[in-house]
């Protein structure tokens, strides 16, 4: 303005309602700026940092707050591998190991919540939520922290999370919920011969899901010793498949949709972060569907996953302030966030977002192809396969990246005929034993 002041406009959203807000401000005199840089110099800082990609709006808007209602203490950012992911990920474990992390860690996905948790870094949360007013246990879905838990202890806490399983057909899966290995190879031996089982398969794809279940079914974290039998049978399961050498890009998604209306595709390894896609497959198949989850040496069944995992550095001076900050991403406002895109891990706000999607008149037309299907209103009976489905899971997919990449590496020759299944096993078995000596 003429006068030297500024309009400020500021929006935000809760839920589905955007929020304006208006102000007059004017620019701070010398001696103000002087006055607030010596105000800020007093305050304590705290470090929120995580791979950049993982630090997205909600996250920062998150630290926006925090820093406006805490003159104390004032949160600074620490973002890693924002040109090269990969450098990132050793950059921030190399300042776990040496005790520079900062004191709140977003914790990258794709590496095992027990790999951090046996360097002994990571603080148990449970205590601060306990004794927090603002909320408590029975706020959050308690079956998905109980998935994060080891031995009793809450190392990292998922902001949000998505359901990860395999889904088929409900009359062919008989409506189970789990399966072991030795279910599957009969499933695939009695489905195969006309049909494709998973969308897109390859060996290394399809070893892949089976890893994916087992979890510490197939590998003790202490000793690094080998469910042998196990790790047999998944080899020799996924070797009939393609070779990745042969890949040549599979099916496209109209084509994958098209094989599956036609009952040619049984199985999706598939993610549900909304009410919404079990309509979709059911529309789909014709039939209603069952999440069967992965197989696993007692049935593993179905896994919950995030990539808003947060922990809290034991290290850290600012234990209290790192909870106060995670705790602010678990209120209402924070949670209906427009930017969370997975399933809110507070149990009221994932309810609101189901009676939004059981209220909404229609979310359009999908087309794939000659398949199309008309988003309608979430049903009752959708809404509580959708609750029954979330309230199911125990446990969560947490294989460690390296491991799997020794596990693909030493398969490869047993795929391609120069080893047996037993001779792979027992390389693997030698090689993950070493990386989890070295780990520790």
């Amino acid at each position: 303005l003429s006068d030297g002041r500024m309009l400020w406009v500021g929006k935000s959203y809760q839920g589905e309602k955007e929020q304006v807000e208006l102000s007059l401000i004017r620019p701070m005199t010398a001696e103000e700026a002087a006055a607030q840089a010596a105000e800020q110099s007093e305050s304590t800082t705290m470090t929120v940092g995580g791979l950049s990609f993982l630090i997205d709006g909600m996250v920062r808007e998150a630290v926006v707050d925090f820093n406006k209602n805490n003159e104390d203490c004032q949160i600074e950012i620490v973002e890693y591998g924002a040109e090269d992911i990969q450098a990132g990920v050793v950059q921030l474990n190399a300042d776990i190991v040496a005790g520079n992390a900062p004191d709140v860690m977003l914790l990258p996905i794709g590496y095992s919540l027990d790999s951090y948790i046996g360097l002994g870094v990571l603080e148990d949360m449970y205590p601060y939520l306990l004794q927090d007013e603002t909320v408590s246990m029975a706020d959050l879905q308690e079956n998905v922290l109980r998935a994060y838990e080891t031995d009793g202890q809450l190392f990292g806490l998922p902001i949000s999370y998505q359901i990860v399983t395999l889904m088929g057909q409900g009359s062919l899966l008989d409506g189970r919920t789990s399966w072991t290995m030795e279910e599957l190879m009969d499933f695939t031996a009695r489905h195969q011969a006309n049909s494709t089982i998973f969308d897109n398969s390859t060996q290394a794809g399809v070893l892949h899901i089976c890893l994916v279940g087992s979890g510490q079914q197939l590998i003790d974290p202490a000793s690094g010793a080998l469910d042998r039998e196990l790790m047999i049978q998944m080899l020799e399961y996924a070797k009939p498949f393609t070779p990745d050498a042969e890949y040549n890009g599979g099916m496209n998604e109209e084509q994958i949709m098209e094989r599956a209306s036609d009952g040619r595709i049984f199985l999706f390894n598939t993610q549900v972060n909304s009410p919404h896609n079990y309509q979709m497959y059911s529309t789909l198949y014709g039939e209603p569907i069952s999440y069967v989850g992965y197989p696993g040496a007692a049935g593993s069944g179905t896994l919950v996953d995030s990539n808003m995992l947060f922990g809290i550095n034991s290290n850290s001076e600012l234990k209290a302030e790192a909870w106060d900050f995670i705790s602010s991403m678990l209120t209402e406002k924070v949670q209906d966030s427009p930017m969370m895109f997975n399933i809110p891990v507070r149990r009221s706000v994932m309810e609101t977002r189901l009676e939004r999607a059981m209220e909404e008149n229609s979310n359009g037309l999908l087309s794939y192809g000659t398949i199309q299907m008309e988003m309608l209103p979430v049903g009752e009976k959708e809404a509580q396969m959708y609750r029954d489905l979330i309230d199911s899971v125990d446990r969560r997919a947490d294989f460690d990246e390296q491991i799997e990449r020794i596990i693909a590496e030493e398969s490869a020759g047993y795929f391609s005929g120069d080893r047996t299944a037993l001779e792979a096993t027992d390389v693997i078995e030698n090689r993950v034993g070493t990386y989890l000596a070295e780990s520790r």
